[in-house]
């Protein structure tokens, strides 16, 4: 449960993920006619699936802020760093508002790592991720 901006930044070290046999997948909530938006927008040719009902997203405890959470300082410097980095968001097709967040979970079902996104922006680092794995 991805945004773009974070998707572009994990897409850049898919090939750590597949030296620790790992696979990056990524759910989106937006309806499945914006997938492939998503793809050219992103670069990224793995695994995504949607989720329009969210109910992926309230079984991971993700949480959504409403629109006052936009007025956030944090969602603004975030929206700024992704904008330096070229992977300003734009349009955004499904909940704006909720906030998503990584799993890593081991072939066996046990999650290694989780990360809950606490507003727009809020990723966890590549290298934190690496490390779960």
């Amino acid at each position: 449960m991805l945004c773009r901006d974070q998707v572009v930044q994990l897409h850049g070290i898919e090939d750590k993920l597949t030296a620790k046999n790992a696979k990056l997948v990524v759910i989106g909530n937006g309806g499945p006619q914006y997938i492939a938006g998503f793809r050219k927008t992103t670069g990224f040719s793995g695994t995504i699936y949607t989720d329009p009902s969210l109910a992926t997203y309230k079984a991971a405890a993700f949480v959504s802020k409403g629109c006052l959470g936009l007025l956030l300082p944090s969602v603004w410097l975030a929206g700024v760093r992704a904008m330096l980095r070229g992977n300003f968001q734009g349009m955004t097709r499904g909940d704006a508002f909720m906030n998503g967040g990584v799993y890593v979970v081991k072939p066996s079902g046990e999650v290694a790592y989780r990360y809950v996104s606490q507003f727009s922006g809020d990723h966890p680092s590549p290298d934190a991720i690496l490390a779960a794995l």
